[in-house]
């Protein structure tokens, strides 16, 4: 994704996604990354769908990558979903909703001690309008 190569990236995560196994796999967020990596394969799939137009379908990924993540309970990945999707909200011009998902990642990650998603949330809330506290 990184690399300007969107097709490429949604192939590596089409493969993770039908490998991830929910009973199997919801602890690795425990192991590897801090979060889940369902949770991320969705977010990004969601955020590569936005870049190759298809809104329609970003839109029900990024639902079920809060879905997971409420499922899995891990609150760094509840807290990674969100900043990904406030960053979807805010790709489409969506402040308001964005704010919602930045509000619940900053707060996580100010009880759980995640440096990385809150920098990432605060960074985020920067680009809502100054209407809000955090801008």
């Amino acid at each position: 994704m990184a690399e300007g190569l969107p097709h490429e990236a949604l192939g590596h995560i089409e493969q993770l996604l039908n490998n991830y196994r929910f009973d199997l796999h919801r602890n690795l967020g425990l192991m590897y990354g801090a979060h889940d990596p369902g949770c991320c394969g969705l977010s990004n799939r969601a955020l590569l769908l936005t870049m190759l137009g298809h809104l329609d379908q970003a839109e029900a990924e990024g639902a079920k990558a809060l879905e997971l993540s409420e499922r899995v309970g891990h609150k760094p990945s509840v807290a990674h979903t969100c900043q990904f999707r406030a960053e979807y909200d805010i790709i489409l011009n969506r402040p308001e909703k964005a704010e919602a998902y930045l509000d619940t990642c900053i707060s996580l990650s100010e009880k759980y001690s995640l440096a990385a998603y809150h920098n990432a949330g605060r960074s985020d809330a920067g680009f809502c309008p100054c209407r809000t506290r955090r801008c």
